[in-house]
């Protein structure tokens, strides 16, 4: 069974304050050129996306330096609170809040769910691959969790969407996780993030 996590990227979505507006602007028209063509004006944190570690650590390798199977990995998810002890190196942990409810809210990027100093410490000793999280980041500014996680060369998967019906699904269960970026020379990029029971 796929479990597709990602918001439709579409005009006007919400993003972080202060980022690029995202556009999708109609270049063509079928009715009148033939065919469709659009071009998408947008910042690389809008909607789901992946963080490379140089979004936030001396690392400045962009997504199209990384091999693409460093975005798949074995995962495991849990609501807050309950015990990681299962969690292995080389695995993608997601967290599943149900935050991703208020996106389009006002209170979305303000108010969200953070990641504490200790979890993140946990995650950083297993090793993990990356963190994926129904939330905008994993703190709030000035940002010192996600600096620790993107300085241990942790990836973070942001904005995503249905990890609560996911937890529900896996029950405990390890399965596939995929967040593969653009190739692109870039800090971070969109992907159809998607998890494979």
């Amino acid at each position: 069974m796929i479990f597709d996590l990602t918001h439709t990227i579409r005009s006007g979505m919400p993003v972080y304050p202060g980022d690029p507006k995202t556009a999708l602007i109609p270049v063509t028209q079928y009715e009148t050129d033939g065919y469709r063509l659009t071009r998408l004006d947008t910042g690389l944190h809008a909607g789901t996306h992946i963080d490379m570690p140089s979004h936030f650590s001396a690392d400045s390798r962009t997504a199209a330096q990384m091999p693409a199977a460093w975005f798949a990995a074995p995962a495991r998810i849990f609501k807050p609170g309950e015990d990681m002890s299962s969690v292995r190196e080389g695995e993608a942990v997601l967290i599943a809040t149900g935050w991703d409810r208020h996106f389009g809210q006002e209170d979305y990027f303000t108010s969200h769910p953070v990641i504490s100093e200790e979890l993140a410490s946990c995650l950083i000793e297993r090793n993990i691959r990356m963190l994926g999280l129904d939330t905008p980041s994993p703190d709030l500014p000035p940002f010192a969790v996600h600096r620790r996680l993107s300085e241990r060369g942790i990836f973070l998967v942001e904005n995503l969407r249905g990890l609560s019906a996911l937890h529900e699904a896996a029950k405990g269960r390890r399965f596939e996780f995929f967040a593969l970026p653009l190739k692109i020379e870039a800090e971070a990029s969109p992907v159809r993030a998607v998890a494979r029971l």
